[in-house]
């Protein structure tokens, strides 16, 4: 029926990914990609970046600068 609709969903994603980065030699990044097709054979395609953010216990790491 024409109008506008909502397909509603969620998705799991591992735990321990590395956080979104981007940087001088190399980036992370995350995106979802999903297409609708129509019954007409119609595709509709789109992609949205998302953010991850991985916090980081520091008292686990290895000391980075040793005096």
């Amino acid at each position: 029926s024409p109008g506008i609709h909502s397909f509603p969903f969620k998705l799991g994603l591992p735990m321990g990914l590395p956080s979104t980065f981007l940087g001088t030699h190399g980036w992370v990044q995350y995106y979802c990609k999903a297409a609708l097709r129509e019954p007409n054979g119609l595709t509709h395609k789109n992609q949205q970046v998302f953010i991850v953010m991985n916090p980081i216990d520091l008292n686990l790491e290895p000391p980075v600068l040793s005096v």
